[in-house]
């Protein structure tokens, strides 16, 4: 199953390696889509002149595939910049940024992938669902004090043997048929 903490790290660690995010201590790019994380990070050092990827908590469903659980986990983030107010100009060239960047980490995911299946070392395991053509996004304007940019959409998804899942200890005592 792919924990909270595995997710946001992962991407954490995205904003942190994308050069023109550079996500750091004294730089903050990456937060979680949680409202007091966004708000507590917006009244500190949360720096929108630049871009800032924003982390969704993701959703999911479970399916049973081949004697296993699958965990397929559907999560998003937005790539968003502060535009000026009254400056169209600025915010084509953002709005065009904006998407570069986000297609751009959406491409390393799919790089992953790829690393993944030819034996790559260090690779997460729930980069193997990852489906390129499932990828969505959707234009997003005017959010956190003028903020504009992209949300996009992705899936991911890890299988664990129901052996892992299903533990007979965290039961107490059935009677047959139960």
């Amino acid at each position: 199953m792919i924990t909270f903490s595995q997710y946001e790290n992962f991407f954490e660690d995205i904003a942190k390696k994308y050069k023109p995010i550079s996500h750091s201590d004294t730089k903050a790019r990456f937060a979680t889509m949680d409202i007091d994380d966004i708000l507590s990070a917006q009244r500190g050092t949360l720096d929108f002149v630049d871009p800032c990827m924003i982390l969704e908590n993701f959703e999911g469903e479970l399916e049973w595939k081949h004697d296993r659980v699958l965990d397929e986990t559907y999560g998003a983030f937005y790539i968003l910049q502060h535009i000026p107010r009254n400056d169209p100009e600025k915010k084509r060239t953002i709005m065009t940024n904006t998407k570069t960047h986000a297609v751009k980490i959406v491409s390393k995911l799919q790089k992953m992938k790829i690393d993944f299946h030819k034996g790559v070392p260090n690779i997460p395991k729930m980069i193997l669902y990852f489906d390129f053509s499932q990828v969505k996004y959707q234009k997003v304007s005017n959010v956190f004090a003028g903020c504009h940019g992209w949300r996009f959409e992705f899936n991911l998804g890890q299988e664990d043997l129901l052996s892992k899942t299903y533990d007979p200890d965290d039961w107490h005592q059935e009677e047959e048929g139960g």
